[in-house]
């Protein structure tokens, strides 16, 4: 009887050892798979004036074209990494949360900050700055180029419908041009 269990035993061992080092060759690049589905997580958050009491927001829905406004509590957005630098600065897209469709951006060469395509459109890519301070500015690539200078997100914290965000030179007077991340 111990000869019977011995070979059954051995006849089993192979298989399960085959098994054994196959989930061992996965191991690693499953490992590799969950680590870089962690990395692209994303959290949507609100950008508010630094030193100001809006953030960003668009009333209503966010059909194209919408202005951006300053607002209270404003619009959760996503930043989404484009792998790419503008004036050594990382580029992102700031896609709408509610509709990840549609971003922020530049509305055709205008100094309007609108609620735009988020596929393949000028005037969406942003290069964030992170100052002194740990505030965040936020450079629009397109418009920068198209005009020789760099362009920044500004808001004027005056809030309601006549404070629509725009583009404009760093240190314009009365802007506020820097901006926190807010959960």
């Amino acid at each position: 009887m111990k000869k019977v269990r011995y070979v059954l035993g051995a006849a089993l061992a192979v298989p399960v050892r085959a098994v054994m080092v196959l989930l061992v060759m996965l191991a690693a690049p499953l490992a590799m798979l969950v680590a870089s589905q962690a990395a692209n997580a994303t959290t949507s958050l609100r950008l508010c004036e630094a030193y100001g009491g809006y953030c960003l927001g668009v009333s209503g829905g966010l059909d194209l074209g919408k202005e951006v406004f300053e607002a209270n509590p404003g619009r959760y957005f996503i930043q989404v990494d484009q792998n790419q630098t503008f004036e050594g600065h990382e580029t992102y897209l700031l896609k709408f949360a509610g509709d990840t469709t549609k971003c922020l951006g530049q509305d055709n060469g205008l100094v309007d900050v609108k609620s735009c395509s988020a596929n393949g459109v000028t005037g969406i890519v942003w290069a964030e700055v992170v100052t002194s301070a740990g505030n965040l500015k936020f450079i629009n690539r397109s418009y920068s180029q198209a005009n020789g200078g760099d362009e920044y997100l500004t808001g004027w914290n005056i809030g309601g419908s006549q404070s629509q965000f725009l583009c404009r030179e760093a240190g314009t007077y009365g802007a506020f041009q820097q901006f926190d991340q807010l959960g």
